[in-house]
């Protein structure tokens, strides 16, 4: 067995945060990883359902042992969020105190408040050991914009913190060239007139970014790769990632961004085929797809068609679409009329039966005007 690190972030599993893939992949490697965190809540400020300052404090996940500290859950106002923060903090002092656990090294994973750095940095002096920490948050900079705070007393005491937290840190990770500049300001990152910064981008690895090949296949894209890029920006009214959806369409194409290099028809397939995979990682049932079919016809079309179906087998799909070969493979098939009366215009929606169904399938493959062989086509198509 390698290493023993404990890692030390306010939010983990079940929580949705990177630091989840990153210990993953840690245990994978050999490592022994526990997670010091609270009790989910995030962000729905209440505990998640099986978790309780009583229960759900002690669990392994994918090979690494979670230890939950008590929190007061952070609410939806201010004060609640304030107190979220601060229980942590003293949970994580007790902890720190009275625990036996022996970890050689800390890895403090900090999104925002820098104040859930504290127990990890209490942990490794006590203990003896070093101390790393990833910078995704700038403190007191983002507690000034965030929240419109500019009390120099509250923002210098904020300063100091972390300038005591850095102190006690080998290393500092910080997520973009941005941030590494910012911080090599500060005297605090500094040991023997060397910096203890280091760049570690967060754009997803490589075992955070695979699509599987299969849903790609299934689309009439064989050789299709598709990467995520997460860079650091300054904080904006949108967030603070950049995120751009980089692909490579066809063998020893280079990775460019989605947008310049696919096709109307590529980008429908392609954001089918995320939708298939992370339909099964959300609460979400029920989905809409407005003419995804775009650019696309013939056998590419119908493969559409068929990944929504199976997309529809646990969720509700609902698709408006001009394409036969989409439409047939729907289990109820909706017809939108428009009308005018006294110069205003109305909409009207009506279930098809089964005859009803040919007609507008056949109206789809030859116009206004439906021929006999058309009909005949149509009822072949939905016999499949």
């Amino acid at each position: 067995m390698k290493q023993h690190i404990l890692v030390v972030s306010q939010y983990f599993y079940p929580e949705d945060f990177r630091i989840n893939d990153i210990c993953k992949e840690w245990v994978k490697r050999g490592y022994k990883v526990t997670v010091l965190t609270g009790i989910p809540n995030y962000p729905q400020g209440k505990f998640y359902k099986g978790y309780s300052w009583f229960r759900g404090r002690r669990e392994t996940y994918e090979g690494m042992g979670i230890i939950r500290i008590p929190l007061i859950p952070r609410g939806h106002n201010a004060l609640m969020l304030m107190l979220n923060y601060i229980s942590f903090v003293i949970s994580g002092w007790f902890w720190k105190t009275f625990t036996g656990l022996k970890a050689d090294r800390v890895f403090i994973c900090e999104v925002s408040p820098m104040t859930q750095a504290l127990p990890g940095v209490w942990y490794a002096k006590r203990r003896r050991i070093p101390c790393s920490i990833y910078v995704q948050d700038l403190w007191p900079e983002n507690v000034e914009i965030v929240t419109g705070l500019h009390n120099k007393h509250i923002l210098g005491a904020i300063d100091r913190m972390v300038d005591g937290i850095y102190q006690k840190c080998d290393k500092i990770y910080a997520t973009s060239p941005s941030f590494v500049k910012r911080l090599e300001e500060r005297e605090s990152v500094y040991a023997d007139g060397e910096s203890k910064v280091k760049y570690w981008p967060q754009y997803a690895e490589e075992f955070y970014r695979p699509m599987p090949k299969k849903e790609l296949q299934d689309l009439y894209l064989p050789n299709a790769k598709l990467k995520v890029d997460i860079q650091e920006c300054d904080l904006n009214d949108v967030g603070k990632d950049d995120i751009t959806f980089v692909v490579s369409m066809n063998k020893g194409q280079a990775f460019t961004p989605l947008n310049e290099t696919a096709s109307g028809g590529e980008i429908s397939r392609l954001m089918l085929a995320i939708k298939t995979i992370t339909m099964s990682k959300t609460d979400i049932n029920t989905l809409v797809f407005d003419e995804i079919d775009t650019g696309v016809s013939g056998k590419v079309a119908d493969a559409i068609g068929l990944k929504m179906h199976s997309i529809a087998l646990n969720n509700q799909v609902l698709c408006i679409t001009h394409l036969p070969q989409v439409a047939i493979h729907a289990d109820y098939h909706y017809a939108i009329k428009k009308q005018t009366q006294d110069e205003e215009t109305y909409s009207s929606l009506a279930v098809l039966n089964e005859d009803e169904r040919i007609e507008e399938i056949a109206k789809m493959l030859s116009g206004d005007v439906i021929t006999p062989e058309a009909i005949e086509n149509a009822k072949r198509l939905l016999q499949g």
